[in-house]
């Protein structure tokens, strides 16, 4: 029995055979290429923007300063509620890239 090299083997393929092989093995290096990098994670300016911009819509919350570093979110301001706190901190904590947020916020009254 001859055996034959991997590209002879392929040469003897039909066409619709080797387009379907090429394509898994196209798909298949995509694949691997895609998962080996790790995501990368936002970085400080971008989650602070993020969380702005989702603040700027509430008249009440934009007043807040936001600060990142490293992912770790510090909260300061003054709001007139527990509850607009809390707003706050549920915003800041579903954007991606936030690993801890610290709210320093005050509640009470706006001077001004």
């Amino acid at each position: 029995m001859k055996t034959y090299s991997p590209a002879v083997r392929f040469a003897k393929l039909h066409f619709p055979h080797q387009l379907a092989l090429v394509l898994f093995l196209a798909l298949m290096l995509a694949f691997v290429v895609g998962c080996s990098r790790p995501p990368q994670p936002k970085t400080d300016s971008a989650i602070s923007t993020q969380i702005k911009t989702a603040l700027a819509g509430d008249a009440n919350l934009k007043a807040v300063d936001v600060d990142a570093n490293g992912g770790v979110v510090i909260l300061k301001g003054r709001v007139e509620s527990d509850e607009a706190k809390n707003r706050v901190q549920e915003i800041a904590q579903k954007v991606p890239g936030v690993t801890w947020v610290q709210n320093l916020i005050s509640v009470g009254p706006r001077s001004g």
